[in-house]
C-alpha cells in the first residue's frame, strides 16, 4: 500500500506539472497513473493482474519522467482543496473539452482524500490552473456545430437521466461511432467523443459517490449536451466494430504496447461502473469497449 500511495502522489504531481508542458491535454499522463492505481486498490486482482497494472505505471513514469519531476513526494504538507472544488464547480456547469475538467479535478480530489489530505501548495496551484485551462476549447470541436459552447443545442431528444447509474448506463450502450476523419480542413474525432462520454459520466458517478451530489447533479446537464454532440454524423464513414473482445482484468490487457493513455483510463471506467451499475450486460459492454480498445496505438 506504501507503493500505491507513492503513485497517487506522483499522479497528482503529473497533474500538476502538465501546465508546464503547454496543454490541457497533457493531463493524461497524471490521470493515467491515478486510475491505474485506484484499480489496483478497488477490485480483486490475481497477482499477475497486479505485477501487470504496477509494470504498465512503471513503464509512464519512466517514459515520461519529465512529467513526474518533483522533490515533492516525501513532503507531508496538507492544504485545502476548497479552490479545487470550486474550479470544479466551474467545470460542471460548462461543458468543454469533453469533460477534461470535470475528470481531473475529480481524480485529484479522490486522490487526495486517499492521502487523507496531502496537497503541497505548489501541486494544488498547478491542479488548479490545469482546471481553468481545461475550460478553454476549439468552437468546432463537434461536426456540426462551429461554436458549440454559445449556440443553443437542443437535447430533447438525450433521456433527462434521474440518477448516475442511469446516465452511465446510457453512454455505455451507445457507443456507435465513426472513423476519425479531416472534414473541409477540420479534423473531427468522432471515436473519442464517444470514449469520452462514458470516462466523463463515470467521473460524475465517482463525484457523486465522494459525496458531491449537488455538483454532480449539475453535471448531468452537461453530459446530456456532450452525448447530443458526439452524436452527430459526419457525410461519410463507417461505423467501427470489434472483432475482438478485450478484458481488463486479464494481465494480458495491460501488456498491450499501447501508448494512448486512454486505453487505461478507460479500462478504469469500465471496471467502476461495472461493479456499481446493476442490471448491465457486461459482454456487452466490453463488446463496444473493445472497440475503443482496438483502434488505440
Amino acid at each position: 500500500m506504501i507503493k500505491y500511495e507513492k503513485y497517487l502522489k506522483l499522479g497528482l504531481i503529473a497533474l500538476s506539472n502538465s501546465t508546464k508542458f503547454g496543454s490541457w491535454f497533457n493531463g493524461h499522463i497524471g490521470a493515467e497513473v491515478l486510475t491505474n492505481t485506484f484499480f489496483l486498490k478497488e477490485f480483486e486482482i490475481s497477482t499477475d493482474l497486479e505485477t501487470a497494472i504496477i509494470n504498465r505505471i512503471e513503464s509512464i513514469l519512466n517514459l515520461k519522467s519529465a512529467f513526474f519531476e518533483s522533490d515533492l513526494v516525501s513532503s507531508s504538507e496538507i492544504s485545502s482543496i476548497v479552490e479545487i472544488e470550486g474550479n470544479l464547480e466551474k467545470n460542471v456547469s460548462c461543458l468543454s473539452t469533453a469533460g477534461h475538467g470535470v475528470i481531473y479535478g475529480t481524480l485529484a480530489i479522490k486522490a487526495i482524500k486517499q492521502l487523507n489530505g496531502w496537497l503541497p501548495y505548489e501541486v494544488k496551484i498547478g491542479i488548479m490552473q490545469l482546471q481553468l485551462d481545461a475550460q478553454k476549447d476549439l468552437p468546432n470541436r463537434y461536426f456540426g456545430y462551429d461554436d458549440y459552447q454559445n449556440q443553443t443545442i437542443d437535447i430533447s431528444d438525450i433521456p433527462k437521466f434521474e440518477t448516475h447509474h442511469e446516465a452511465s448506463k446510457y453512454c455505455l450502450e451507445h457507443q456507435n461511432f465513426f472513423e476519425n476523419q479531416k472534414i473541409n480542413g477540420v479534423q473531427y474525432f468522432f471515436q473519442g467523443n464517444q470514449l469520452h462520454d462514458i470516462t466523463h459520466s463515470q467521473a460524475l458517478f465517482m463525484l457523486d459517490q465522494l459525496g458531491y451530489h449537488k455538483l454532480s447533479k449539475i453535471g448531468l446537464e452537461q453530459l446530456r449536451k456532450q452525448i447530443k454532440l458526439g452524436q452527430a454524423q459526419p457525410p461519410t464513414g463507417k461505423l467501427f466494430h470489434s472483432a475482438v473482445i478485450y478484458d481488463p482484468f486479464v494481465p494480458s490487457f495491460w501488456k498491450r504496447d499501447v501508448k494512448d493513455e486512454h486505453h487505461y483510463k478507460l479500462a478504469y471506467s469500465i471496471a467502476f461502473l461495472s461493479k456499481h451499475i446493476e442490471n448491465i450486460n457486461r459482454e456487452e459492454i466490453l463488446a463496444k469497449a473493445s472497440t475503443h480498445w482496438e483502434i488505440m496505438d
